[in-house]
């Protein structure tokens, strides 16, 4: 018995092996339909265009007043938020009232308004930093600690700061916030390490009264700060 003849399968244009594919007769005719009806309508819009010039001019008008809404919007969003930012205050009945980590957030804001870049790190297991900021200069690293008891802030805790910011963090200046104070341990051992502590009355003036965390700590502001102001 003879093997069956070979199925002969013709060209196709495109399409995967064992699709139906697109012939090349239908590809012509395709092509010939598009010059037959596309290229007229194509032509014709062109000159209708051309002879209604102004519609462009319009249509340009209309696209260049919604960029420059957009645009506009986006500069008043920015300059808004700036504002608030300058305005930012906290009173300590407020800060009183808030939660650890709402203190942590209330403390990244008030270093935004100070003109740092500064970011909310604080989790668990964040080994001393709950802000970190950079300065045109400096990385500050905030380790803070909120209370609802007035409970003093005890050495205990500038001994883990002092052993995480600066090898862990890379920080140059930390800092130690509350709300409350700090034990007179804390008070003698902390500028022997160069740590700064942010009581309850430095807190007072930088959240409520709007001073500088610069002006507040003693820190020199660095150059282009200064000389921006």
């Amino acid at each position: 018995m003879s093997a069956p003849a070979e199925r002969v399968i013709g060209p196709r244009v495109g399409g995967r092996p064992g699709d139906a594919g697109i012939s090349a007769p239908g590809l012509i005719v395709a092509v010939i339909v598009f010059i037959a009806v596309g290229v007229p309508l194509v032509t014709a819009a062109y000159h209708w265009l051309i002879a209604h010039w102004y519609v462009l001019v319009v249509l340009a008008i209309i696209l260049l007043l919604a960029i420059w809404s957009f645009v506009a919007a986006a500069v008043e969003d920015q300059r808004q938020r700036e504002d608030r930012l300058r305005r930012l205050r906290f009173t300590l009945a407020e800060i009183d009232a808030m939660s650890p980590t709402a203190f942590e957030l209330a403390c990244t804001e008030l270093m935004r308004r100070d003109g740092l870049n500064a970011e909310h790190v604080g989790r668990s297991n964040d080994q001393g930093a709950d802000v970190k900021a950079r300065d045109a200069r400096s990385v500050f690293v905030v380790q803070c600690k909120h209370t609802t008891q007035a409970r003093n802030v005890g050495v205990q805790v500038l001994y883990t700061v002092n052993g995480t910011a600066k090898p862990v963090h890379g920080a140059d200046i930390t800092i130690v916030a509350t709300n409350a104070g700090f034990t007179r341990h804390a008070l003698l051992w902390a500028p022997q390490h160069g740590i700064h502590l942010l009581d309850r009355g430095k807190l007072g003036r930088w959240a409520g009264e709007g001073h500088s965390l610069y002006q507040v700590l003693g820190i020199p502001e660095p150059a282009s700060r200064e000389t921006a102001a």
